[in-house]
């Protein structure tokens, strides 16, 4: 008996320090990157695309969304190898964007910005070189419409725009409150992370304080044992359920053994939020829905709300937009209506090429 179970121990073992062995050779030489890597266009040497001398004005989250002026480089992953290049703005290099007067401005995350796709295949690109027009790719990755607002701002007055012809907003959201990007949740936990910094610990209710990623948005950096008792660090399906998406990406075994049933695992995983709790989170994307609004009376352009969904998530999160359309006058276009799961990259997320053909041809079919 004391043999077999030596046996077993000992092969077990094996068997482990085999798959170790497995991992550090796709770690060093096949790693699936989920986010990419970023080379030099011309010298292939690696860089970091972002300018980490640009501050932003009274924007606690902003992290260097503005990427350096004037670079052309590779954007390489495991789905994708494309070629960006930015303008004399920092921003992502699109049709007719050096004039400062006429502009168009499409601005919004990752997919707005185009994540793996070419300069010549973003759908703002496809759109404006088609129509003739003056546009600006105003896509920030990472960013919600509190930071887009802030930076949208400050760039227009630091650039002396003369005039805007219209403002085409591009929201993230997802009815599962806790998934990663969801403008719902990124926009509610800025608020109240301005809201703490202006008034205080004393000023957020509890349900604030114990709010997703708040504390940990708050606290980076803070050693204040008031404000770390707030910390809640919740043990619960959703903090289990991203704990899990974490680890897909953390190792390359388990990467490539969940990448071909990837687009069922991230359907089964996300379910929607209480309606309740989404009704609370929404207010709040609502209110900076208001500021993009209001910046375009100012300016006397026309302003357009688009809806992009996660593609485990085209149909089931309906009475979103409902709500969204029913609350205020503004005219929201839902764009997972002309999109499919075949039109994102399964492992990565974003829009492939023909995501972003079937957006500028549904753009296309509302401007004519």
């Amino acid at each position: 008996m004391f043999n077999i179970f030596r046996i077993v121990l000992i092969n077990i073992i094996l068997f482990l320090f085999l798959l170790v062995f497995i991992e550090i050779i796709l770690v060093k030489f096949f790693p699936i990157v989920h986010g990419g890597v970023y080379s030099d266009y011309y010298t292939g040497n690696i860089i970091r695309p972002h300018d980490s001398d640009t501050k932003f004005t009274d924007c606690r989250f902003c992290t260097n969304y503005i990427m350096k002026k004037n670079i052309k480089f590779i954007h390489k992953a495991n789905e994708f190898e494309v070629v960006m290049s930015t303008n004399k703005y920092g921003l992502r290099s699109t049709f007719n964007d050096h004039y400062n007067y006429k502009q168009n401005i499409f601005i919004g995350d990752s997919f707005a910005f185009g994540h793996g796709v070419n300069d010549n295949e973003n759908f703002v690109n496809l759109f404006c070189k088609k129509n003739k027009l003056n546009c600006l790719n105003m896509g920030m990755p990472g960013t919600a419409q509190k930071s887009q607002i802030v930076e949208l701002k400050s760039f227009l007055h630091n650039n002396d725009f003369s005039s805007i012809d219209s403002i085409n907003l591009f929201i993230f959201l997802s009815c599962n409150i806790y998934i990663d990007g969801n403008d719902l949740n990124a926009n509610y936990n800025e608020f109240l992370v301005d809201k703490f910094y202006s008034h205080g610990l004393e000023s957020l209710t509890h349900l604030e304080k114990t709010a997703s990623d708040l504390a940990q948005s708050i606290y980076r950096g803070h050693e204040n044992k008031v404000i770390k008792e707030f910390y809640v660090n919740k043990k619960t399906k959703n903090y289990i359920i991203k704990y899990i998406q974490r680890l897909l990406y953390k190792f390359e075994i388990a990467k490539r053994m969940t990448l071909p049933l990837i687009s069922s695992i991230k359907f089964n995983l996300s379910k929607c939020s209480n309606e309740d709790l989404i009704e609370n989170y929404y207010q709040y994307t609502l209110m900076f829905l208001d500021d993009f609004y209001d910046l375009s009376q100012k300016f006397n352009s026309k302003i357009y709300f688009y809806i992009i969904n996660p593609y485990y998530e085209l149909e089931n999160n309906t009475f979103l937009y409902k709500k969204l359309m029913q609350e205020k006058n503004y005219q929201f276009e839902i764009l997972s209506k002309v999109l499919n799961k075949d039109d994102y990259y399964s492992f990565d997320g974003h829009l492939n090429s023909s995501g972003h053909y079937k957006i500028f041809k549904y753009l296309d079919k509302i401007y004519n």
